[in-house]
């Protein structure tokens, strides 16, 4: 795949497949900004399953909390975590896929047999193939499927930036201005003051147009994870 084709792609499981080196903290987080586009289709407890992977991919819980939070909702809900079909039904395989977790991989092992009984070989191909997994939460299957994707490949991208474009971050760029805007954006999910944080970060003599220009495209979407804010707040 070129940078150019990386730049246009509208097709989110076609960049996932293209360039493995995705950390999983990151495909958590694309997973749950995907679950969050169709938030007003989740219940209560489908929501809470995507809040707990979020906790989860920011080392806020640990794997044996989790494993408890789905064990508790499942109790509540014994279908939560099974897709059988039904479209309606897509949401909650969408919402499980969140939280990739050993149980997660054994059921869509389950479903879809990958010819190896390895666990790291169920859990590459579930990486692998979770944006396809998303994009089924699409309600119809023309125009709205493809406006699905393609809003998926913009968080996507905005995620996990260019590989094509390695960027360097200088520790001097990290004044307590940036890093203050940048965890206020990202605890609030509300990333109006990208613009704002560009300006704080030339402030600071970041002159690396990438990061720049990221922050203030105004058509670019930005979630928890941006490539740029988690530079910012040092995340991995």
């Amino acid at each position: 795949m070129t940078e150019a084709e990386w730049l246009a792609c509208e097709e989110p499981s076609t960049l996932l497949s293209k360039w493995r080196r995705f950390p999983e903290r990151k495909l958590v987080l694309f997973g749950c900004a995907c679950c969050r586009l169709w938030w007003h289709l989740f219940t209560e407890e489908l929501c809470q399953v995507v809040e707990a992977a979020e906790k989860r991919a920011d080392a806020v819980i640990g794997p044996d909390e989790l494993a408890a939070t789905r064990r508790s909702l499942e109790s509540r809900c014994p279908n939560l975590f099974w897709y059988q079909g039904d479209p309606e039904l897509t949401v909650h395989w969408v919402a499980w896929l969140t939280a990739i977790d050993e149980r997660g991989a054994r059921e869509f092992e389950y479903q879809h047999p990958l010819g190896s009984d390895t666990f790291d070989d169920m859990l590459a191909a579930l990486k692998d193939d979770l944006a396809i997994c998303l994009a089924v939460a699409a309600k119809s299957a023309d125009a709205e499927y493809e406006l699905e994707r393609a809003a998926q490949a913009g968080l996507l991208r905005d995620i996990f930036g260019n590989p094509f474009r390695p960027v360097t971050f200088s520790p001097s760029w990290r004044t307590d201005t940036a890093v203050s805007l940048a965890a206020q954006m990202y605890e609030s999910r509300d990333f109006s003051a990208m613009p704002i944080l560009a300006d704080a970060l030339q402030d600071a003599g970041c002159d690396n147009e990438d990061i720049l220009n990221h922050c203030r495209d105004a058509n670019q979407p930005h979630v928890r994870g941006c490539w740029v804010v988690d530079l910012v707040l040092g995340k991995e």
